[in-house]
């Protein structure tokens, strides 16, 4: 069997509830009230919907200071996961007072990305939208629907299905990995498909995401698998496109594994795709890659400093103690606009993945998912451009242990951080019955579901004052 993304990736409640209506219940904070009075730390739960796995995976701050966050939520009934989402309702959350009040809106521009921690786009000087995805990323409903026809598979077919990765039948799975083709299996696929994850799309949008112009990106190297770019694609002040990406070189499409991704059987490396000519041309750059399987690399965070270097914060694992994995985060950097990266060392930091966010005082923020007990979400600071890093504060620690998903933050007009999260809960006993019913997806497996969380504090939380 080929192991699950998740398996080799990973190795509850809020405050306040108001219930909204039956099919969902939002938490609100706080209510407003003068700055001095406010936590320094506060938590509300966004999307609860017991039954549907539900994410927070990116937010927007528009320039007035209204938050907007997607989410992307998938009946767990049906088959879901990593692969693929068969019974989705997506919706968009708004809060134009920090966070303190929601309304609840639909804008499929916003929530059409089957993983919302990858693809998304990055502004030009010149306001275009850019991004680069996964190339099945942006398959259209009836490719979806022609591939599954031809392989047998329509029955996995709704006009709301959605993957980054592509099924294929089992029954092709050893032709595939012959072929130099890493194949990935999970309970998703019901026993029926496994998943590649293959090519790159250069995405862009004159009219603010209203409408995309696809172009593939060719020409490079064959990796047996691939993604990305993870999070936003960077626009430098250069005007370099920089992208983050990650996969297994396979040149010579050797034939694959059955299993081992991530392992020294078949490692993962970081890279950066790069382009100089508004992506008419790409090329691509090795951040991180080692070639014994030692040490793994993969989903990293990208942010240009002041200085103009680039910092790469590199989800990673280590196998040289074989009795526990090292998920240290690791740090590298480019000083000439993503060409050439630093040898990645060791941040210190415990977790994965990094988010980055630049504050307006120069510091950096790095949010992370502490996916190791207490399960959650951390903060730290870096006030010299990611060398060192300040002692972990706890966003969260109050997670089950399992899907906890990937932080991102935005400093607030008012200075405050907002950072989004998933965190992990257990299923109530009515939701859980349901489960059980012959048929169903996961019948009598699923205990937990993911609910769509986040956190707004204050600077002092992270730092002292006298450094903001």
């Amino acid at each position: 069997m080929g192991m699950t993304r998740r398996a080799w990736m990973a190795g509850a409640a809020g405050i306040g509830a108001t219930a909204i209506t039956e099919k969902t219940r939002f938490l609100r904070g706080p209510n407003p009230s003068p700055v001095k009075s406010v936590p320094a730390k506060w938590d509300i739960t966004l999307f609860d919907r017991p039954g549907w796995c539900s994410h927070a995976w990116y937010h927007i701050v528009e320039p007035d200071g209204t938050i907007v966050v997607p989410i992307q939520s998938s009946d767990m009934r049906a088959p879901y996961g990593d692969f693929i989402r068969t019974e989705t309702d997506d919706l968009v959350l708004k809060s134009r007072d920090n966070g303190h009040s929601w309304t609840e809106v639909r804008d499929a521009s916003l929530t059409a990305f089957p993983w919302g921690c990858y693809g998304l786009p990055a502004k030009a000087p010149d306001g275009k939208l850019v991004s680069v995805v996964s190339a099945d990323y942006v398959a259209t409903p009836d490719e979806r629907r022609a591939h599954l026809e031809q392989h047998g598979l329509t029955e996995f077919y709704t006009p709301r299905t959605e993957w980054l990765y592509r099924p294929w039948p089992l029954s092709m799975a050893e032709s595939l990995r012959r072929k130099g083709i890493y194949l990935f299996e999970g309970d998703e696929g019901s026993d029926r498909m496994a998943f590649s994850l293959l090519g790159y799309c250069c995405r862009t949008s004159n009219d603010g995401g209203k409408s995309w112009t696809i172009q593939p990106i060719t020409g490079l190297p064959f990796f047996s698998n691939e993604a990305g770019s993870f999070r936003n694609l960077i626009t430098t002040r250069q005007g370099v496109w920089v992208a983050s990406v990650f996969g297994t070189p396979n040149p010579n499409r050797d034939p694959v594994p059955a299993d081992g991704f991530g392992t020294s059987k078949l490692p993962i490396g970081s890279y950066a795709l790069r382009s100089a000519d508004r992506g008419a041309t790409w090329t691509i750059h090795t951040i991180a890659y080692d070639s014994s399987g030692e040490h793994s690399f993969d989903e990293t965070a990208l942010l240009e400093l002041p200085s103009g270097r680039i910092l790469a914060m590199l989800r990673h694992s280590g196998f040289a103690d074989s009795s526990s994995r090292d998920v240290t985060l690791y740090r590298s950097h480019s000083a000439d606009g993503g060409r050439t990266w630093a040898t990645p060392v060791s941040s210190g930091i415990v977790g994965y993945p990094a988010h980055l966010l630049l504050l307006r005082n120069n510091r950096v923020l790095c949010t992370v998912g502490h996916r190791l007990d207490p399960w959650g979400h951390q903060a730290v600071i870096s006030a010299d451009e990611g060398r060192t890093w300040s002692v972990p504060k706890v966003i969260r620690d109050d997670s089950l242990p399992g899907w906890t998903t990937y932080p991102m933050s935005s400093q607030l007009r008012d200075g405050s951080i907002f950072t989004t999260y998933g965190n992990l809960k257990r299923l109530p006993p009515a939701a859980r019955a349901a489960f059980d019913a012959p048929g169903t997806f996961r019948s009598g497996k699923q205990q937990e579901f993911v609910y769509a969380a986040a956190s707004v504090y204050r600077p002092e939380f992270t730092h002292t004052l006298d450094a903001v």
